[in-house]
């Protein structure tokens, strides 16, 4: 394990300082973010807010792997907010993954110096800043995979049981932390089979098989006992043994006679299949790229053809590749979203460093005089640039202003208020109820709203206006057990299914610049 710190001093003072700057930004984003995504307003936020009051029965949503929701809950128990709280953790697990990424890297690049800034380098990436200080599940999907195949790398290195029952610890929290997690446990699994059967050079035995067969099935008991509980809640209430209740609708479709996974809406979109699949392609290379950080993406792709070049191109890289093969392909039938594509950041970190030094390196040679000699005046200035390393000096002043505009980038949710107004409708509407006369104790407030953030600020049920998915006529029911209708100025739609309602007044507040609110004309009976 003291292959996961640096022991040299300028490794030391990289690694432990990029540490300290992560640190800083999760707390700067537990004091002042209010920037609440979509998924934390409606899933996670709640599901911690319920486990810190013990309101067991929504604390465990099932379409929610529980990892997450319930280690921030146990900090809004406390007395932490549940946005703060999956802040802390997001961020935690941000900060844990440079423990495996350095030893990762060290293994691949030889060198402490430079995995300890490669290092540096991930903690600095503005996308992998901006979702890992957020409260979102990927850092903690990032940490347990990169975890993963570590320990799988390690073990050829040196074998231990030890190793093996951590790798099934590693797969079961990848599997609790996001719902697609488990799939990757073939994957990595795969990868021990595959890197035995190469190291008894590529032919089968009964030893190979029966000492293989051990360590993935220990592997896979491990993580099998740390996921049981969820896979017994779940098959009680799906009758299905999966971690969250999406899989179940994957499973139904597998074994549906003449289903396909994929339908293209074709009517809706005025678009040829073809048209939709090009468009579909499009937006997933976009996507990759965005995730992968572009500027990085660049720097992999030379450190890539360097070690071609060099003929330093080791076996062990096809691992990584097919993690960012096979994470693409998912997601690609799943949704579509750049941000489960920052795992390639870390992936790519060996070939991204590679890159760097190369360019360093290139910028260290000095700088050939003219031949014949020439200009008196033009040789002393080569000299003059060659004694004082001026490529360097410029090569140095622009990452490190590269690095200045990355943390900006990154900590771009600190600067804006542009969403301050959730959180300050979502505490008026509190406030008015209690004022009211409620008693929380009894009956908690309730909001019905198009948006998640309000009801979350103001810790209330959220009732769901989508009518993007539900019918105008299936709205009254939802209606009727809201305190308040509240969505942003120019919904006319929402704003028309609510005034058909009959059951509410608009009214006024300090934020009428962005929301309207309408308040129920009549006190809900308990």
């Amino acid at each position: 394990m003291e292959q996961l710190f640096p022991k040299s001093k300028l490794s030391k003072q990289v690694f432990w300082g990029g540490i300290v700057l992560a640190a800083v930004f999760v707390v700067l984003h537990i004091l002042f973010c209010i920037d609440v995504y979509d998924d934390i307003a409606k899933c996670y936020g709640p599901e911690a807010r319920a486990f810190g009051r013990g309101d067991w029965a929504n604390a465990f949503e099932d379409r929610i792997p529980p990892l997450m929701p319930s280690l921030a809950g146990c900090l809004s128990y406390l007395g932490m907010h549940p946005f703060s709280a999956l802040i802390f953790f997001s961020g935690l697990f941000y900060i844990i993954a440079t423990f495996p990424l350095f030893a990762l890297l060290k293994q691949f690049l030889k060198r402490e110096e430079l995995a300890a800034w490669g290092c540096l380098m991930y903690l600095l990436a503005p996308k992998i800043i901006r979702f890992s200080c957020t409260g979102l599940l990927n850092s903690g999907k990032i940490f347990f995979l990169l975890w993963s195949i570590w320990l799988v790398l390690s073990f050829f290195h040196k074998k231990s049981w030890f190793k093996i029952t951590l790798l099934g610890i590693a797969l079961a929290g990848l599997t609790l932390i996001r719902g697609e997690g488990l799939v990757y446990m073939p994957l990595i699994l795969g990868w021990v089979a595959i890197l035995l059967w190469r190291e008894n050079s590529y032919k089968i035995s009964v030893k190979l098989l029966v000492n293989g067969g051990r360590y993935i099935l220990v592997a896979f008991v491990v993580m099998l006992g740390f996921i049981s509980p969820q896979l017994y809640r779940m098959y009680r209430t799906t009758g299905y043994p999966v971690t969250d209740s999406r899989q179940v609708k994957t499973i139904k479709n597998m074994f549906k006679k003449g289903s396909t996974h994929r339908t293209w809406d074709t009517a809706r979109t005025h678009k040829t299949r073809s048209q939709l699949i090009v468009s579909k392609l499009w937006r997933l290379v976009t996507a990759s790229i965005r995730g992968s950080y572009s500027i990085y993406l660049i720097l992999a792709i030379i450190g890539l053809a360097v070690i071609i070049r060099r003929k330093e191109f080791i076996f062990e890289y096809w691992l990584l590749f097919s993690v960012i093969i096979f994470n693409t392909v998912l997601f690609a039938s799943v949704v579509i979203a750049y941000r489960y594509f920052t795992i390639n950041v870390l992936l790519l970190m060996p070939l991204t460093v590679t890159g760097v030094k190369f360019i360093w390196d290139l910028m260290g040679k000095a700088i050939p005089r003219p031949t014949p000699a020439g200009d008196s005046r033009l040789e002393n200035s080569i000299a003059w640039v060659n004694r004082h390393h001026l490529p360097r000096i410029i090569l140095v002043t622009v990452l490190v202003v590269l690095a200045i505009f990355q943390i900006d980038n990154g900590l771009k949710k600190l600067r804006s208020s542009k969403y301050a107004y959730e959180k300050g409708i979502g505490l008026w509407a509190q406030q008015q109820y209690f004022a009211q006369g409620e008693d929380a104790e009894k009956r908690r407030l309730s909001i019905a709203s198009d948006k998640p953030q309000y009801a979350f600020w103001g810790d209330a049920d959220i009732l769901w206006l989508d009518l993007k998915k539900t019918p105008d006529k299936d709205f009254l029911p939802v209606l009727k057990q809201a305190d308040f209708a509240i969505t942003r100025n120019g919904k006319k739609k929402v704003i028309a299914v609510i005034e058909k309602s009959r059951l509410f007044i608009e009214v006024d507040h300090p934020y009428e610049e962005s929301v309207r609110v309408f308040k129920r004309k009549r006190a809900i009976r308990h």
